[in-house]
């Protein structure tokens, strides 16, 4: 494995991983915990005190709760903005700080690596992580799922780069992405389903287009040479 990678992408990583999972996880958690103690004594009341001594081990027994917890959608809620809301808000932009403004910048610009090498590691990695629902299916699915999100990963870092590093411009385009995926998982019929997948076309040519005429706009212009006397 090169060198460069392990000293700016898998350590980097690592030192996150401990920091948010040792560090501000559990400080959290029993910040909640104080906070829920607190709140006990001055109603009166016993606070929580069930699980381990004094309720010290309470924290791990809500997140365990989460994690099992069965994803129900509220009876009176609105259902397509309770199911819009993560898809085309919190994972966007987790997304594209996680791959873009921090793995494939990264790799470009801290380990040197070559503006391809970057984009098709990146939109590689961004590929896999997208097999969560399709991992244990035929081959030729997983196989699927990675090329289409990979060419997507390596269009959006290619946007990245044409619009200045611009992170908040590549979020949009993938909220528009995800608005198409999730018209594409609701079409009740034909014509829902031609009209998602035309917004999915519709979002590339946008994007290409106003990407080209934006990076020929940015380009000096050459002055014609001056006529000889």
């Amino acid at each position: 494995m090169p060198q460069a990678l392990i000293d700016h992408l898998l350590l980097p990583a690592v030192k996150i991983l401990v920091l948010v999972f040792l560090g501000v996880l559990p400080l959290i958690t029993y910040l909640v915990l104080a906070e829920r103690k607190v709140l006990g004594f001055i109603q009166a009341r016993v606070g929580p005190n069930r699980v381990g001594p004094w309720g010290l081990l309470q924290p791990i027994a809500d997140v365990a709760k989460l994690l099992v917890k069965e994803d129900v959608i509220p009876r009176r809620a609105v259902k397509w903005a309770f199911v819009l809301g993560p898809c085309l808000v919190v994972g966007p932009i987790v997304e594209e700080i996680c791959f873009r403004g921090w793995l494939f910048r990264r790799l470009h610009q801290e380990a040197g690596w070559s503006l391809k090498a970057a984009v098709w590691t990146s939109a590689l990695l961004f590929g896999l992580f997208h097999l969560t629902d399709v991992w244990g299916s035929e081959w030729y699915r997983i196989l699927g799922r990675v090329a289409t999100t990979g060419l997507l990963g390596a269009l959006l870092a290619w946007l990245y780069v044409r619009w200045s590093w611009n992170l908040w411009l590549v979020v949009g385009f993938h909220v528009m992405w995800n608005l198409g995926t999730v018209g594409i998982w609701w079409s009740m019929s034909r014509t829902l389903l031609v009209l998602a997948l035309g917004l999915k076309i519709l979002s590339i040519l946008i994007a290409v287009i106003a990407t080209k005429r934006h990076f020929r706009s940015q380009q000096p212009r050459m002055k014609p040479e001056p006529k000889a006397a």
